[in-house]
């Protein structure tokens, strides 16, 4: 694959990546303000960030890693995985631990993201190169 191609693919789930955290964020300002106050907000942006950060992870994994057959393909995406999973409870665990974030709605909008973004890394894994 060229490498104008992977930088493309890979960009592209960047974007994507963040049109839906964004909306995420501008969908759920408003309940999370409501049910958990003001400090929440500050939560829901780093449990973002941290979803994001881990899907951004493990989908230049998906592009950079080089799988010419099926096996390989099966071995790169389990391993992006994995990666993106022991990112998401690393950055959650340290921001948790930071005592700067209301913990309860960090860890809902870690998973809330978390899920969100995951059928996007499915798609790139899946997707012909």
């Amino acid at each position: 694959m060229s490498r104008t191609s992977t930088r493309g693919r890979y960009g592209r789930f960047l974007g994507r990546s963040l049109a839906i955290v964004v909306v995420l964020i501008l969908v759920g300002f408003v309940p999370t303000r409501r049910l958990a106050g003001d400090a929440a907000l500050t939560a829901m942006v780093a449990g973002c960030a941290v979803s994001l950060a881990s899907a951004a992870l493990a989908g230049w994994l998906l592009v950079a890693v080089s799988a010419p057959t099926p096996t390989a393909r099966l071995q790169r995406s389990s391993f992006a995985m994995a990666v993106r999973l022991v990112v998401v409870v690393v950055l959650g665990l340290a921001a948790v631990l930071s005592g700067e974030f209301a913990r309860r709605p960090l860890l809902l909008w870690v998973a809330f993201t978390y899920l969100a973004l995951l059928p996007l890394e499915v798609m790139l894994a899946v997707a012909s190169e």
